[in-house]
Formats: C-alpha cells, structure tokens, sequence
C-alpha cells in the first residue's frame, strides 16, 4: 500500500459504467443541477444552490483542497458514447483526510434523474477501493438523512456499520431530519469486496 497521496493528478476511477473524474469549470451548469434540486440537499443536508455562481464557487474550492490533501473530489459520469464523454451526473469524495489516523470521510450525491440504478453504489465501490487500496486507509467515515433508506442500503452493502445516530442533525424549510453515522473499516470492506 502506498501512503497518502503519493500520486500527481488527480488520477481517473473506473467501473463498468462509469468515469469517476476530476471536476473543472465546464461542469458548473451540472452540479447546479445536481445541488439546486431540493430533493437532492434534503437527504444530503446544506440548502440548494440557487444560480450558477454557487456551482463555481464549489468547483473553485475544489483545487486548494486537494492541494492541501485535505479532500479529493470526483465528478461521476456515464461512459463515453461513441467517444463524447458523458456530463457529470453526480459527485464523489474523500474528505477530512486524517493522514495521521489514516481515515477520512466520504460523501456522495447523485442527480436525481439517476437514483435506483446502482450508480451511488458503484461509485462509492470505486472510490473505497481507492481509498483503502491505494491511500492505504484504515478507515472511511459516511453520514446520510435517516430517511435516506436507499444510502442505508447501500452503505451496509458495502460493510459500513452504523455507529450512531444524531437526532434532527439538520433542518430545511423548518423540517428537521436525523442522521446516521457509518464506519469501514479497510478489513471490512476487503471482505464485502470478495463476497459481492
């Protein structure tokens, strides 16, 4: 196993569907429509991007981050068609990377056009297994809305444990929402790796 980010650029996840890849200023308008749905930010916590700008400014902080090592973003998208690459539909990273403690977090969210097909979930394999194969993490923090039962799902599928649970964490328009909390262990997921 290496050590943490003993790699250059930002280096290309793949799946049998997907492109997990780095994110730049082209895909503003699509994380506007992933992060300004409502129905997304509920189950993900944080209000709805409201213009364009909001998504810029996302996309800025994404650089000083990953050069800080403080977190490592991906734009999920479809497989190219005929060689044009597929518009980012979702988002996937690492973040709070604890070097020390060789553990970081992970967060996903996905354009709604796209929930129940398996992509989060494919994603989110493709990412563990750089996280744990080549970061050499020992383990992978996730949080996701109670009501969220489709991330429930499948963070258990991939061998999280649910660890806590935090009641009305978060509000929007005056609702309050619980949310769980999920560990991976690097022997975890190796073993729901091999069962899957």
């Amino acid at each position: 196993m290496s050590g943490l980010f003993d790699f250059g650029e930002l280096p290309v996840l793949e799946t049998e569907r997907l492109t997990l890849r780095p994110i730049g200023s082209d895909d503003a308008e699509a994380i506007l429509r992933i992060r300004g749905d409502i129905e997304v930010t509920r189950l993900y916590t944080g209000q709805p991007y409201q213009s364009i700008t909001d998504a810029e400014s996302f996309i800025a902080s994404l650089g000083p981050d990953y050069e800080a090592r403080r977190a490592i973003s991906w734009g999920i998208t479809l497989k190219e068609v005929d060689g044009v690459p597929g518009e980012v539909i979702g988002l996937a990273a690492l973040h709070d990377i604890a070097s020390d403690d060789r553990r970081s977090g992970v967060r996903y969210e996905l354009q709604r056009a796209y929930w129940g097909r398996g992509i989060a979930s494919e994603a989110l394999r493709a990412v563990l297994t750089f996280a744990f194969d080549q970061l050499g993490l020992n383990r992978v923090e996730a949080s996701c809305a109670a009501i969220n039962a489709a991330s429930v799902r499948a963070l258990k599928r991939l061998g999280f444990t649910q660890e806590g649970q935090q009641r009305e964490r978060h509000q929007q328009d005056g609702v309050y929402y619980d949310r769980l909390l999920f560990g991976l262990l690097a022997r975890e997921f190796q073993g729901a790796s091999e069962a899957a």
